[in-house]
């Protein structure tokens, strides 16, 4: 792995290597004689792992992102001059888009190779959904160098956005990240339940197939039963006539 030329680049390594990338950083800054600099890297935190995820979303995911913004600043124009079609239409978009980044989100893997838990996922939706209303949060997010998730307080456009929105709407985009990992279960579980139900059906196939190959034996056998059985018949009715025609 190359080595860590800022410290910029710390939040975009695996959250297991930050502080050990981040110590070494520090003391190649003191070799080189920038000891301000050295302070300021050894001052810098670990990020957690929501804000480690949505690092990772702004670092390989920067069209979505910048998507995701303007859905919040077209939010913020459409309430200010209360335009209430393009504040649902712009609310709506803005779900879209944070439904993306979540997908991919979804992909992320913990330090243990894990997939990243409901409530992790959770408070990577409220951080974006943050940035993407609240000026200040969005200065935090959009370099890729948060340290902690931020707190999403409905406030500002994307409140009323929601409240502008059909009340179905509404409900698909305060979906918890929780309900989703249940319908994730739910539909693996249906999966498994249909891939049981194809293994018993090939299986009762095969044992028709059998039954069907054995029947199919038993008449051919029967069909050389009833040819051998006439003509043993016909030879008889044969011999019946030649002594009939004999003793005349």
């Amino acid at each position: 792995m190359p080595a860590v030329k800022s410290a910029s680049d710390l939040y975009g390594l695996a959250l297991e290597q930050f502080t050990a990338e981040r110590n070494d950083l520090v003391k190649r800054l003191k070799v080189d004689g920038d000891k301000e600099a050295a302070a300021r890297v050894g001052k810098l935190r670990k990020p957690t792992l929501p804000a480690w995820a949505v690092n990772q979303l702004v670092r390989t995911q920067p069209k979505q992102i910048k998507a995701l913004f303007a859905t919040g600043d077209a939010v913020a124009r459409a309430q200010s001059k209360g335009q209430a079609d393009k504040l649902r239409e712009a609310a709506a978009d803005q779900r879209e888009h944070l439904a993306e980044l979540m997908d991919r989100a979804e992909g992320l893997l913990d330090a243990e190779g894990r997939t990243l838990a409901a409530g992790v996922l959770e408070r990577v939706s409220e951080t974006l959904r943050a940035a993407a209303i609240d000026p200040e949060c969005r200065a935090q997010v959009q370099d890729g160098c948060l340290t902690r998730e931020l707190q999403f307080t409905g406030l500002s456009g994307f409140s009323a956005a929601a409240a502008a929105t059909p009340k179905e709407s509404r409900r698909a985009e305060e979906q918890p990240a929780q309900q989703r990992q249940k319908q994730i279960k739910t539909a693996r579980d249906e999966e498994r339940r249909a891939r049981h139900d194809l293994q018993e059906a090939q299986k009762q196939l095969r044992q028709a197939d059998r039954e069907l190959a054995s029947a199919q034996g038993a008449r051919d056998q029967a069909v050389k039963n009833v040819e051998s059985a006439e003509e043993a018949l016909a030879q008889a009715t044969e011999q019946r006539e030649q002594l009939q025609r004999g003793g005349k």
